[in-house]
């Protein structure tokens, strides 16, 4: 069963590459490339097959879509290429079934919409107060909140609104301040294309040159989503639309990258940003990561066509995670801590931090406005490159 799966997967990346009249045709090389990536993994069955099949087939299609990347394919003669390229085309299947997985499981157990329940006896007051809510909201976060509907339930009333996968929160007596935290916490989800597409125009009647280049580059509507989407995730008001919108048109015409525009933006953003995070004027406290744990994200990068990926293992992951948890626990947070980076591993770093450190703030180097100084407070890093192997937990770890 394995070897006829192996033989049809192979046909079909064959099929696949000469159904597509920019790519060239099979080799030796590519052969032998081919059986190395499918002997390098199990081919996976069923639905986790079809993943498989269409994340092989992506990664062949960018990486022949580069001259550098064709030629090394095709013409590859050293063993254990394909072993190696095979062992990342797994790792890439298995993060786009979990995502799959995640998102199919979030989906059932969330509604699509915020849900808020109140005693009836609010229900004036909130109404009442609902212009201050959203003039809080808007000052916080920079765009108008949405209009809610509200519903009666057995006991209680229920505030709705549209803004995607987020739980149901109950108002208590003293509601007006735990409303407006719950919806600027979760105003990423409040943000819709329509939202977007006001905002840019906007600055489009405002700023006539800034609209005449996103004519010009064909900028997509989703890009600008995606990167305002990404600053509310990280408590980034987007108040400054020209500011963002100008960073994102000069990135854009030097590399489309997600990941660079987002780096752009905090950088034009930077200082608002270093003003929201100070721990007094002009003071900047926090933790550095260091040399050899910057570097292990280093040597986990990935390139799929222009798409950064950290292919970093799970204990990796963990040791990160811990040693940054130790170092903050460690010290006085009530003036706020910053843990500064490379600007090329930031968003990573702060994915990784999201569940165990959700407040804390997470900075490049070349955010830091230069009307701020920098007090670093500790170094958190390896004293020697950590070695994995199996459980074996690294030695030689130093928090300070």
């Amino acid at each position: 069963m394995l070897l006829e799966s192996n033989f049809t997967l192979t046909t079909r990346i064959h099929r696949f590459m000469a159904d597509n009249n920019n790519l060239p045709q099979s080799s030796d090389a590519l052969d032998r490339t081919l059986n190395e990536i499918l002997a390098s993994e199990l081919v996976l069955d069923g639905r986790n097959g079809q993943i498989l099949q269409s994340t092989v087939e992506g990664v062949v299609s960018d990486l022949l879509s580069d001259s550098q990347f064709r030629n090394k394919l095709l013409g590859e003669t050293k063993v254990g290429f394909g072993m190696a390229l095979g062992k990342f085309l797994a790792w890439k299947a298995w993060t786009e079934i979990e995502k799959s997985d995640k998102r199919k499981a979030a989906s059932k157990a969330r509604p699509n919409t915020i849900v808020i329940t109140m005693p009836q006896c609010h229900l004036s007051d909130v109404k009442r107060r609902w212009p201050s809510v959203k003039s809080a909201f808007k000052d916080r976060v920079g765009f108008a909140l949405p209009e809610p509907t509200l519903e009666r339930g057995d006991e209680h009333w229920t505030l709705g609104m549209r803004g995607g996968l987020i739980e149901q929160r109950k108002l208590d007596e003293d509601w007006f301040s735990p409303l407006v935290d719950f919806l600027v916490e979760h105003s990423p989800r409040l943000l819709s294309l329509g939202l977007v597409k006001q905002l840019v125009d906007g600055v489009r009647q405002t700023e006539p040159v800034i609209g005449e280049e996103l004519e010009r580059l064909r900028l997509p509507i989703t890009i600008i989503y995606r990167v305002l989407e990404s600053l509310l995730q990280e408590g980034v008001p987007i108040h400054e639309m020209e500011t963002i919108l100008t960073a994102i048109v000069l990135q854009w015409d030097q590399a489309p990258d997600r990941q660079q525009l987002l780096t752009a933006v905090r950088t034009a953003l930077s200082p608002w940003i270093c003003k929201s995070v100070q721990s007094r004027p002009g003071l900047l406290r926090g933790i550095r990561v260091g040399q050899r744990m910057e570097e292990m994200f280093a040597d986990s990068l990935r390139y799929i066509g222009s798409e950064q990926v950290f292919a970093l293992s799970s204990q990796q992951k963990a040791l990160i995670v811990g040693l940054i948890k130790q170092a903050v626990e460690k010290l006085d947070t009530s003036e706020g801590l910053i843990i500064f980076t490379n600007h090329r591993i930031r968003s990573e770093l702060r994915a990784l931090l999201r569940k165990e450190l959700p407040n804390i703030i997470v900075m490049s180097e070349s955010e830091v406005h230069r009307g701020f100084q920098v007090e670093i407070r500790a170094v958190v890093d390896f004293k020697d490159a950590p070695i994995f192997a199996g459980d074996t937990e690294a030695d030689g770890v130093l928090s300070f």
